[in-house]
C-alpha cells in the first residue's frame, strides 16, 4: 500500500476517509502491479480480476454477507 501511503505513514483510505463516510465499508486489495515479467507477461489482468473475485468471495463468507 505504498502508493496510498504519506510520507509521515498515513494511509488515507484506512486512516482518514472511515471517519468522513463512517458507514462505509472500507476493503483494501494489495496486489503485484508488474505484469511484465523478463519474456512474456507474469501475470495477466485476468489473473488479477479472478484474485480479487476470490477475495472478495472470502470475505462475504466470512462476515456471512449475502448482498452488497
Amino acid at each position: 500500500m505504498k502508493l496510498w501511503t504519506a510520507q509521515n505513514g498515513t494511509i488515507w483510505l484506512r486512516d482518514l476517509f472511515p471517519s468522513m463516510v463512517p458507514h462505509a465499508r472500507i476493503l483494501t486489495y494489495g496486489y503485484d502491479a508488474s505484469t511484465r515479467g523478463q519474456r512474456q507477461l507474469a501475470t495477466s489482468i485476468h489473473d488479477h480480476a479472478k484474485g480479487l473475485l476470490s477475495f472478495l468471495a472470502i470475505e462475504r463468507q466470512a462476515t456471512n454477507v449475502s448482498h452488497w
